[in-house]
């Protein structure tokens, strides 16, 4: 039976469900993926979502990828699922509507357990390279270098509390701003304000920039690690600090892929030097006067 086939076919529970309109089941078994209240999502097969639609859906709702588990008291890493589930499909472990067919599961699931903590738009089909770059950052007292992430969605630009900490940096005055999150949220914070100078790496050229402090700017950004593309930024002639510096010289906590600064669209526009090289990779590098 392939996997179509098996789309088709109505599981017992859900013949059940169908035979009795008027039994409801509980409010935290409601479906996930098509809303139904005939169902839970474990045997739903009305939805035509991709996989990676799936985990979305069972990111927000905070469930286990494997056993789609959701229950607030019980929730639950894939990594560390102990339920008792295979695929009729493929066999693995994992229910079977989270399945796309033999084997590719099994792989879809490895990246995204291994990425539970990376950002919102990062995609399992395809890696998206955020602009990451290294500077040397200096405070009062204290000088070091960090990795720091260009975001034109932000309209600010800011430094970690951790990094404000260690570099003793002293803050010139507070800043009320409200945060308008992704889903049309908003959020109202008090941040404290900086002056950092950032320079690059050969110290060629330095700026001074107002900040303000974030307790944790993002999740920690792993470094480009395919020999294929690092070898093609070197027959372009590009070499990118994040390559070139050995990331155990820069501030961090506990993970050597950490971003303790970030720089907003009141700065961006001012820090790029216009230099664009498309990559037959797809890959676009573009320069800034950091690097």
């Amino acid at each position: 039976m392939n996997h179509t086939e098996y789309r088709r076919q109505p599981t017992a529970s859900m013949l059940i469900n169908e035979s009795v309109p008027s039994r409801k089941i509980e409010n935290h078994q409601i479906c996930l993926f098509c809303k139904s209240n005939r169902h839970s999502e474990v045997s739903c097969i009305n939805n035509h979502l991709s996989l990676e639609e799936k985990v979305e859906i069972c990111k927000r709702a905070g469930s286990c990828f494997r056993c789609l588990n959701h229950k607030i008291k019980k929730r639950h890493l894939s990594s560390s699922c102990r339920a008792n589930v295979k695929c009729d499909l493929c066999s693995g472990r994992h229910v079977t509507v989270m399945c796309m067919g033999k084997g590719k599961a099994r792989e879809e699931f490895s990246k995204t357990e291994n990425n539970d903590s990376a950002l919102s738009n990062a995609s399992i089909r395809k890696r998206v390279m955020l602009q990451t770059i290294i500077v040397k950052i200096s405070g009062a007292k204290q000088k070091h270098m960090i990795r720091l992430i260009i975001d034109s969605g932000s309209s600010g630009s800011y430094i970690s509390e951790f990094a404000a900490r260690k570099l003793q940096l002293k803050d010139i005055g507070d800043e009320t701003v409200v945060h308008g999150l992704f889903g049309g949220l908003q959020k109202k914070e008090e941040h404290k304000k900086y002056v950092i100078n950032l320079s690059n790496v050969d110290n060629s050229f330095d700026c001074a920039l107002n900040v303000m402090e974030q307790k944790t700017i993002c999740a920690p950004i792993p470094k480009l690690e395919n020999m294929k593309l690092i070898e093609e930024f070197k027959n372009c002639g590009i070499n990118p600090s994040n390559l070139t510096v050995n990331e155990n010289f820069c501030l961090y906590e506990s993970n050597v892929n950490e971003i303790h600064g970030l720089i907003g669209a009141d700065y961006e526009g001012k820090l790029f030097t216009g230099e664009v090289k498309n990559l037959t990779s797809g890959l676009v590098a573009m320069n800034t006067y950091f690097g």
